[in-house]
């Protein structure tokens, strides 16, 4: 049994806390307690105590973690500093680089559909050598994966190096992929896929921090400012052609479609403000060839033809098939023949069809451009 005087021992003494004269009533009423009533008071403020502790110590070891989770239930991350909204993860699938233009064209995700893939400067501006974010890293063709922790702000998972959107000026045959292990950007041929996979952002790089005056380039701002900078066309949505003055859309509209539906496809075409959007002439549509992408590429001590596999055209538009054009195909007697001229990128040459047949056929749309 507890004797009274051992109360002491058990609690915090209430000398320390009763030192003046006002207490004598609170340490009289205090020493008439009895040991159970002592005992509950101690245990009843020690519960506190502690609780009051692990609370305080678990909201300041968990943010990282909080974080980590509201990235996954979201789905998405806002970069603070440059506005970008990120998807919390690769698509988890080794794709080459067309691949990957295509799923992040096709993204919807958080009601938005104005996703796409990543610039190689939007990718480095998210790694971050002092974080350590869960991902995976292995082979998606036999589904062998091991955790893989990658240096990337917002806890995004990856289980890849994504690809860019940014080509090589000097090779239009190679992009950018970013590596969040060592944090170095390499180029590879648009049709290697192992180990590389699709990240997806959206919103403008206007959002994006100018870097400091002393360090930007005469390239860099042009980039920037000049709408017939190749390097950026998907992410300003179209292309000024310098020779011809042509705006041309980035992409096709993605799909097969007869002549009569891409001609109503590129009339209602709204894009960067203007509604005067249409489908283009065989000619103009001629005038994109870039021949010089055609030649064989030699990588180290392997050659790489990539002629069809990827359409090459100027000005880094995205073509998923062949494109329709405006013109019509005439009798001899000057009459509409029920066919219409498309332009193969893949042959390199204009072909006729009938206006009803749409396999492989789609819409490119172009306007003048008058500034």
């Amino acid at each position: 049994m507890i004797r009274p005087e051992q109360n002491s021992s058990y609690c915090v003494s209430f000398e320390s806390v009763t030192n003046g004269p006002r207490d004598n009533q609170l340490r009289h009423t205090i020493s008439r307690m009895s040991v159970k009533q002592h005992m509950i008071i101690c245990l009843t403020v020690l519960t506190m105590f502690f609780t009051r502790s692990m609370v305080a110590s678990s909201k300041a070891s968990s943010p990282d973690k909080n974080s980590e989770q509201e990235t996954r239930v979201r789905g998405y991350w806002v970069d603070p500093s440059t506005k970008l909204m990120w998807a919390g993860k690769d698509n988890n699938k080794e794709v080459n680089w067309r691949q990957a233009t295509k799923y992040c064209r096709g993204l919807r995700l958080a009601q938005y559909s104005d996703w796409r893939l990543a610039t190689i400067d939007e990718l480095q501006g998210i790694y971050d050598k002092g974080v350590d974010a869960h991902g995976l890293a292995g082979s998606s063709k036999n589904m062998k994966y091991s955790p893989w922790n990658r240096h990337v702000k917002g806890n995004i998972f990856l289980t890849g190096d994504p690809w860019s959107s940014s080509l090589r000026d000097d090779a239009p045959d190679f992009a950018w992929r970013f590596d969040f292990n060592d944090g170095r950007r390499y180029r590879e041929p648009l049709s290697f896929h192992i180990g590389k996979d699709a990240l997806c952002v959206r919103g403008s790089a206007a959002n994006l921090s100018p870097p400091p005056v002393n360090t930007v380039t005469a390239s860099a701002q042009t980039l920037m400012d000049d709408p017939s900078s190749s390097e950026d066309t998907q992410v300003r949505g179209y292309w000024v052609d310098p020779t011809t003055r042509l705006m041309w859309a980035a992409k096709d509209n993605g799909k097969n479609l007869n002549w009569y539906m891409a001609t109503k496809y590129c009339n209602n075409y709204r894009l960067a403000g203007y509604s005067d959007w249409r489908l283009a002439t065989i000619n103009e549509l001629e005038s994109l060839i870039d021949m010089k992408a055609y030649d064989r590429t030699r990588v180290r001590d392997t050659d790489y033809n990539l002629f069809n596999d990827i359409l090459h055209v100027n000005g880094n538009l995205l073509l998923t098939g062949a494109e329709w054009s405006s013109d019509q195909r005439y009798d001899d007697r000057g009459h509409p023949d029920g066919y219409g001229w498309y332009f193969d990128f893949v042959n390199v040459l204009p072909l006729d069809d009938e206006l009803s047949f749409y396999t492989g056929k789609h819409a490119l749309c172009v306007r003048h451009s008058r500034d």
